[in-house]
């Protein structure tokens, strides 16, 4: 058990944000998964209505945490396309599937755009991974280098001053693709920089107009010290109870509805809790 702990905590510490945001998708799948029956015990006692508002704004909460950073992905920080730029070595741009290359190769064709100058296929053990082409007559601009951001893994952005701009990336900073097409490398990713800034004006804890005229330096710190509403052992312990006590609170919703009043109490206790805890993080880590 003692190793098990060990591994657990190594791992949270490498990935806190996204195991913070997987708990977020599996307690709105679970919610889901009850939808029926929860809206069936609606209004059977005066305890199932209050319960039931609850249950109603913690899953629309989840649902808003789940496409604001898990499918939407829409970056508030104005980097300059960084993702969109790759090293010069690699050649090598966006991955597609075999599937989304033939979607791509298609729009390519109606556009009237020849698909060899846009899609390169690579010929690996009888498998054909496809990538996006890179465009050697773009290398990247001094000030989006500037403006790189961080991953997820700590490290700097993977681009240098030979990198070169993704085949799709227009003259105006805009994706060829992205009104017909989003590759899936392309949506699900976000840098860490990213993932952190969304993160904190999803939770109210900045405004869009907080990072006007700031330095990517200065966001970038801010993305650093913001990882700690996420790998601090307090909020995940407390994160975990507060899961543990609204699952047991539907649960009891579902069945008699005794002790709904207690766990709506205990819920509120918790919460209170986790509020003060995060507000302590947070005047350390804002500027």
């Amino acid at each position: 058990m003692l190793g098990s702990s060990k591994r657990h905590k190594k791992r949270a510490q490498k990935d806190f944000f996204r195991d913070w945001l997987y708990r977020k998708y599996l307690l709105a799948r679970w919610l889901d998964y009850q939808g029926k029956q929860i809206i069936r015990m609606r209004g059977k006692s005066r305890q199932h209505e209050k319960a039931f508002r609850l249950i109603l704004e913690t899953r629309a909460g989840l649902g808003k945490i789940v496409k604001s950073l898990v499918l939407d992905c829409k970056c508030i920080v104005d980097c300059g396309s960084t993702c969109c730029y790759f090293p010069g070595r690699r050649g090598l741009g966006v991955f597609l599937s075999e599937e989304e290359a033939e979607k791509v190769c298609s729009i390519l064709e109606k556009m009237g755009l020849r698909r060899e100058d846009y899609v390169r296929a690579l010929d690996k053990g009888g498998k054909k991974p496809h990538f996006a082409r890179l465009n050697k007559r773009r290398r990247i601009p001094e000030v989006v280098l500037a403006r790189s951001p961080k991953l997820l893994s700590d490290e700097r952005l993977w681009v240098n001053k030979n990198s070169y701009a993704c085949m799709f990336l227009k003259e105006d900073n805009a994706c060829l693709l992205y009104d017909r097409l989003r590759p899936r490398s392309c949506a699900t990713f976000i840098c860490k920089t990213g993932s952190m800034v969304n993160a904190l004006f999803l939770l109210g804890v900045i405004r869009p107009s907080y990072l006007d005229g700031r330095k990517i330096s200065e966001i970038n710190t801010l993305a650093d010290r913001a990882t700690t509403l996420f790998s601090d052992e307090g909020m995940f312990e407390l994160d975990h109870k507060i899961a543990v006590c609204f699952m047991d609170l539907v649960k009891l919703y579902l069945k008699s509805g005794k002790g709904l009043s207690g766990k709506m109490k205990e819920l509120l206790e918790l919460g209170l809790e986790y509020d003060l805890r995060r507000n302590r993080i947070l005047r350390g880590i804002m500027p």
